[in-house]
């Protein structure tokens, strides 16, 4: 995702490996960088799960899918110019393609966030990004 034609984080290293077990091991290096980091470790659970951390806020994992998987919009602010920017943007995930993942995640910036609340993860296969348009509006 770009904002003001500039990428939003650069990370110094990432790798999303996937083993033949189906494991996935995914590592987000920020460096020196404003990029949050993260390494997982992450296998595929045969099916979405009944119960998780999510289970606070939705009452079933397809809500929380529902909810999460068609964010549309990417903002950003140029206050000297008096406006938001907003990027109309369309993913096109069908809920059904998500795979629910398992496995430890460790991130310095999401704890920074929510401090030591447990992580919950799912796979998107393939997404195909379609920018709509970009819209201004004043601050």
């Amino acid at each position: 995702m770009i904002a003001e034609g500039l990428p939003m984080h650069v990370l110094d290293r990432a790798s999303a490996l996937v083993a033949q077990d189906d494991r996935i091991d995914l590592l987000l290096a920020p460096g020196r960088g404003t990029a949050p980091d993260a390494e997982a470790h992450l296998v595929p659970l045969p099916e979405w799960p009944t119960d998780g951390p999510w289970r606070r806020a939705f009452p079933d994992y397809r809500t929380m899918l529902a909810y999460c998987v068609p964010q549309d919009r990417a903002l950003s602010v140029q206050p000297w110019h008096g406006q938001v920017t907003r990027q109309e943007i369309s993913l096109g995930i069908p809920l059904d393609s998500c795979t629910a993942l398992s496995g430890p995640v460790v991130s310095a910036a999401a704890s920074a966030l929510v401090s030591n609340a447990e992580p919950f993860a799912f796979l998107v296969p393939r997404v195909r990004f379609l920018l709509e348009s970009e819209e201004r509006d004043p601050l």
